[in-house]
């Protein structure tokens, strides 16, 4: 629930005689305290109505308010519909070995732990990992949640000299990247 002051909007400009005393008493000048409930959930388009709350009009019957939602862009999540995105970055090690465990703070201060997919051993930039019933909540519908669509980008070492590897770790490491690609370079040749 949020508070919102609403007055009535100012009277239009008429063209008058500058010495002729003004007459225009129709409208009341004010502005009032309004309580609007936005629901969980709630998306850009979707409207929430106040009946009867503008009433500033003299001898007018009051008419509605109506606050259409447009919903600000978030630093680290999307949204689509009651979907969520996120991008998750991984170092080369989790990606390459596969078993890491990270967490990501949702929107609503939870931490929510991730683990590498099962199914896929290694990951790469771009892949999807769905997390079901994390994304947002659906209005009206008591605990229907959207899913988390987390997009993993593999983070590569900044700075990499010939001196942080030596030679034999270099052709070690180059044996277990033929062995991933399930590509073969023999020494020598």
């Amino acid at each position: 629930t949020t508070s919102v002051l609403i007055g009535s909007p100012p009277p239009p400009q008429q063209q008058q005689h500058p010495f002729a005393p003004s007459h225009n008493n129709s409208r009341k000048q004010s502005t009032k305290k309004v309580e609007v409930h936005i629901q969980k959930g709630m998306a850009t388009g979707q409207s929430i109505r106040l009946s009867g709350e503008m009433d500033q009009i003299k001898d007018a019957t009051p008419a509605d308010c109506v606050f259409i939602l447009s919903q600000r862009p978030h630093p680290v999540f999307t949204r689509r519909g009651h979907d969520l995105a996120i991008t998750k970055q991984i170092t080369l090690r989790d990606a390459l070995c596969g078993n890491f465990t990270t967490t990501v703070t949702h929107l609503d201060g939870r931490r929510i732990s991730l683990r590498a997919p099962p199914e896929s051993p290694m990951i790469q930039t771009g892949q999807l990992h769905v997390v079901r019933g994390e994304g947002m909540p659906k209005p009206n519908r008591v605990n229907e949640f959207g899913d988390l669509y987390v997009v993993y980008k593999v983070l590569w070492p900044k700075e990499v000299s010939a001196a942080s590897l030596t030679q034999e770790e270099r052709e070690q490491l180059s044996v277990l990247l033929d062995k991933i690609q399930g590509t073969n370079h023999t020494k020598g040749k």
